[in-house]
Order: structure tokens, then sequence, then C-alpha cells
């Protein structure tokens, strides 16, 4: 595969389905699908159906409504906890369609 164009990619928007990826799994992916998600922070897991979710958090600065809401989404779709990256992101593993 080419060095992808990231900026570009960003640009251009998302070429993926999003109703399919949400009523079929993601079986039907491509490796550029895949990367396309994975700009825009969805990344998929080699389980079926599973993915981690990156929310970009600029500066580094949580407010509390924002974590609790973080926190009302990854009790709704994940296991109930939060990752903070050493870049001061956070990720919401193991969310499934």
């Amino acid at each position: 595969m080419a060095v992808p164009d990231i900026p570009a990619a960003k640009r251009a928007g998302l070429p993926v389905d999003l109703d399919r990826l949400a009523a079929d799994g993601d079986a039907w992916l491509s490796p550029e699908d895949r990367y396309a998600l994975k700009t825009w922070g969805v990344c998929t897991q080699e389980q079926p159906g599973v993915f981690m979710i990156r929310v970009r958090n600029p500066g580094g600065a949580l407010p509390t409504p924002h974590a609790r809401g973080l926190a009302r989404i990854s009790r709704s779709f994940g296991p109930d906890w939060l990752h903070l990256t050493t870049r001061q992101n956070i990720e919401l593993h193991w969310v499934e369609d």
C-alpha cells in the first residue's frame, strides 16, 4: 500500500458506509477502509465487531462534564473504563458494533 496522505484523506471525508458497518459488522471492510476509519479515530480489532475509539483531547485538559459524558458512553458501549494515553487522549476499548 502506498504512503497515505492523512490530511487529504481527512479533507475527503470518511468513505465508509457507517450504516452498513453498524448493520453488518466489519468483515466486509477492505484494508483501505480500515485505514480510513483509523484516521478518524476508529480502530478495528482482531475480534470481529469490536473497535477501539480514540478521542482527541487537545491540550490535555478534560473538563468534568466531558469526562462524565465519556464515562457514560463507556458504560453504554464498552467495558466501563477509559484509557488515558501518554499523548493525553482518551481511548475506549472493546466497543462493540
